[in-house]
């Protein structure tokens, strides 16, 4: 009995090893996860993060080979927004990852760090065999990174092929986006203009796609439309999304043909948004003058200033001396005082610098509307029509002296920078414009002695603009080294920017100090109360706009912005910069456009697609020197892609965003669930 037992519990025991083996009692391997998961909250998502964030180059590289796919996407994600090309294998090794979306990712850092020796292993990873394969996200991203790096060879095989059909949209899109990108470096075709006419005039194409190639269309330099200009005409009566019609009216703008000038004018006469009008006011510009100042002279009298504005704009650039006079019987009309404004300096930048009285009229007529304005905005736009007066400049050191608002100290300094390089200054004072350019020199050394960050940054252009003159009469630069010694880093980063470009400029040698600014760490605690359902009301003088974050895409951009929110920051805030048809811009403690904190961010870039309005940006002066500074955009800005954070969207209140003039104002930002 007891040898049975015997037998009968050595056949469990060795039963239950086998089982043991077979299951889980032996050490576990470590099962590969592959799912992505853009959990903020989790500590993968925060260990990538703040890697990232610090830089940890050698911390990164560990993670190119983790078993977890959310390591490696992030990773791969990340080198869209690092300025290094230390990594650039590790990169091209994910181009075979066994998870496409970091394949992907992979892709799109390549593209963006602009490392040429990416460019081989993206062809090559490009699959072929069908156009409905999964990797076609793959090979839409390949497609656009193709065109940050290739050259005109490649551009003749993109934009030669045929093949994609046109339910085949992300491969299409890549197309579309790769010419495009190759536009913006300034490498185009025949064969890639036809193609993105045939995409954007073909109504079975999807519109993300026909947008692309308006754009296209729309920026490209030197391209032939002749051949098309009847067909853009007619898809541009019949455009029903006023994101493609709007571009259609710049495209129809490049084309100098009185016939298409009449297709402009009556959408004019029937178009509901505006910014189709402000485009074909722009449109305008490259046709006769002759055949629509009447149109731009009546058009000052719009009830809509954002109309009236660009009436103005357009006088300033493309009127002409002879009518410089008729421009001023326009001021009798009781106009907006930022149109009035602009209308000043259209008639002061066109008048022939020997109309002595005509100018001195001007100017008495400008410093008493400057007098009566007690908003510092106005007071500005009056000033900056004062810079294209050469004989302004001493009353703009007079005024300088008894001003105390930096918005108007900088609008001043401005004003003198733009006589500076008027060419009538040098025609109004002529054997005397080297001891003009000497006294505002001299200007400009009291002025940078008060360190000032956006005088020192308009200065510091100022100088290295070689149409200023001042180069010749600089024998010691001791003055702009002490300007840059006093400047606080990063708070006015800005103008240590400027300022070392003009030390560069006159040195004639590379002043560049590579600054290492330490950007401030991810506040994880204010993004724990930053959910899906999160929504954030920017309470302004004209009405709420709603925006949802987008905390995945930038952790640091909208926990800094939650962190601003909270402390009250916003409140009271000026929208300090608005240009109608592109942006709304808020956040400057200073309220001239440069001001900060005394800290920056980072700037988080993967994704950063501007393929619609409304979208929430990062201002920056540059890469990883962001903070307070914010926008929104009135329209698609795909020029903007991957070089500005986008940290959320309106999802209510386009109207008031539109609606948003200079000096309007926050009230309250609040944050609801």
């Amino acid at each position: 009995m007891e040898l049975s037992n015997m037998k009968f519990s050595l056949q469990f025991v060795l039963i239950m090893g086998l089982a043991c083996i077979l299951s889980s009692c032996v050490p576990e391997i470590k099962r590969e996860i592959t799912s992505i998961d853009l959990d903020t909250n989790t500590p993968l998502f925060r260990e990538v993060t703040d890697y990232i964030v610090d830089e940890k180059i050698d911390s990164l590289s560990y993670l190119f080979n983790d078993r977890n796919a959310n390591r490696r996407y992030l990773t791969a994600r990340a080198f869209s927004s690092l300025e290094t090309g230390l990594l650039t294998d590790s990169l091209v090794a994910l181009l075979d990852d066994k998870v496409i979306a970091v394949r992907v990712e992979a892709a799109k850092s390549l593209g963006q760090l602009g490392a040429n020796k990416g460019l081989s292993p993206l062809v090559s990873s490009f699959k072929t065999q069908d156009t409905t394969d999964v990797n076609n996200d793959f090979n839409r991203a390949i497609l656009e990174s193709v065109g940050k790096l290739g050259d005109e060879q490649y551009l003749e095989l993109i934009s030669s092929t045929k093949t994609y059909r046109k339910s085949d949209n992300l491969l299409l899109l890549g197309q579309a986006r790769s010419i495009y990108q190759f536009m913006l470096r300034g490498i185009t075709n025949e064969k890639a203009t036809a193609l993105m006419i045939n995409n954007l005039t073909d109504n079975e194409i999807s519109d993300d796609i026909r947008l692309v190639a308006a754009h296209y269309l729309s920026r490209a330099k030197d391209i032939s439309l002749e051949d098309y200009k009847f067909r853009l005409a007619e898809i541009f009566t019949r455009e029903e999304n006023v994101l493609i019609r709007m571009e259609l009216a710049s495209i129809l703008g490049k084309i100098n043909d009185l016939q298409i000038l009449s297709y402009l004018k009556n959408q004019f006469a029937i178009e509901k948004d505006y910014r189709v009008k402000l485009n074909i006011i722009k449109a305008y510009g490259n046709y006769p003058y002759i055949e629509v100042i009447d149109d731009i002279f009546e058009l000052l009298k719009n009830r809509d200033t954002r109309i009236a504005s660009a009436a103005a704009d357009y006088m300033y650039t493309y009127g002409q001396p002879a009518d410089a006079l008729i421009y001023k019987t326009s001021l009798k009309d009781s106009l907006p005082p930022l149109v009035e404004s602009k209308v000043y300096r259209a008639i002061l930048n066109q008048l022939p610098h020997y109309y002595t009285n005509s100018r001195n009229q001007l100017r008495s007529d400008i410093l008493e509307r400057i007098s009566m304005n007690d908003d510092t905005y106005i007071k500005a736009a009056y000033i900056e029509s004062l810079g294209y007066d050469p004989m302004s400049y001493k009353v703009l050191e007079e005024m300088y002296e008894d001003e105390n608002s930096s918005i108007v100290k900088t609008s001043i300094t401005q004003a003198l920078a733009a006589i500076l390089k008027d060419q009538k200054t040098v025609y109004t004072y002529k054997a005397g414009i080297r001891g003009v350019r000497r006294n505002i020199l001299t200007i400009y050394k009291n002025l940078l002695a008060q360190n000032d960050t956006g005088i020192a940054a308009v200065i510091g252009t100022s100088i290295a603009d070689e149409k200023s003159g001042l180069k010749p009469l600089i024998d010691s630069t001791e003055f702009i080294s002490k300007a840059i010694s006093r400047l606080q880093i990063p708070r006015q980063i800005e103008a240590h920017q400027q300022l070392t470009k003009a030390l560069s400029y006159v040195t004639e040698q590379d002043q560049n100090s590579n600054l290492q600014i330490k950007v401030k760490k991810v506040n994880w605690a204010a993004l724990e109360a930053v959910s899906d359902s999160t929504v954030v009301v920017i309470k302004t003088n004209k009405g709420n706009i709603s925006v949802e974050l987008y905390p995945a895409r930038a952790p640091e951009s909208v926990a800094n912005f939650i962190n601003l929110i909270n402390d009250n920051f916003y409140d009271e805030k000026i929208f300090h910069r608005v240009v109608p048809n592109f942006v709304i811009q808020t956040g400057c403690p200073r309220g001239d456009g440069y001001g900060g904190l005394d800290y920056v961010i980072h700037s988080e870039l993967a994704d950063a697609i501007y393929d619609d309005e409304g979208y929430l940006g990062m201002a920056s002066a540059g890469r990883h020197t962001e903070g307070t500074q914010w926008f929104i955009t009135h329209r698609p800005t795909p020029h903007l892609d991957m070089r500005y954070t986008i940290f959320g969207k309106v999802i209510k209140g386009m109207d008031v965003v539109h609606d948003i003039v200079q000096g309007d104002k926050i009230v309250d930002v609040i944050i609801t669930k």
